[in-house]
């Protein structure tokens, strides 16, 4: 289901209520592209303070952040946006 968050945001949700991250298109806003890039493949839910929990069908792997301090304007989830891209350079480095 694709849907506006806020009037802002454009999500992906599946029947199972969770988001989609599909790449971005040039259409996309700058609050889409932030949100989005660099979890392209992934679906699951991030959290208030910066908290994620995916996983990559195609990649077959999970990733989940919980961070000790909750960070509550870390609104796109940087943090573990930075440890999912880590992750995925380790799986491409053991390619």
């Amino acid at each position: 289901v694709k849907a506006t968050m806020g009037g802002l945001l454009t999500t992906r949700f599946t029947q199972g209520g969770v988001d989609s991250f599909i790449p971005v298109e040039s259409s996309s806003t700058r609050l889409e592209r932030d949100f989005t890039e660099g979890r392209e493949g992934f679906y699951g839910w991030m959290g208030l303070g910066g908290s994620i929990f995916q996983w990559h069908p195609e990649l077959d792997i999970g990733f989940a952040f919980v961070p000790t301090e909750l960070h509550v304007l870390d609104l796109f989830n940087e943090r573990g946006k930075r440890y999912q891209a880590q992750v995925l350079r380790c799986i491409s480095a053991r390619s």
